[in-house]
């Protein structure tokens, strides 16, 4: 059984390389959701599948 990684908020910033804000924003808007840890529920927690889904490139539709 493969175990979900899980990086604390500070740690999903550093690897996305964003402000404290930003990082609150895209969890306001829905675009990364948030987990309480299960042993002390102060602490915030990511996937790190949803932090490298949100890194990934979008490809821009420019009309010919």
């Amino acid at each position: 059984m493969q175990h979900e990684q899980f990086l604390n908020l500070k740690e999903a910033r550093q690897l996305l390389g964003v402000s404290r804000t930003k990082l609150w924003r895209l969890v306001k808007e829905r675009q990364l959701p948030i987990y309480h840890d299960p042993l002390n529920k102060r602490v915030r927690l990511v996937r790190r599948r949803d932090l490298e889904n949100l890194r990934r490139p979008i490809k821009e539709d420019r009309p010919e």
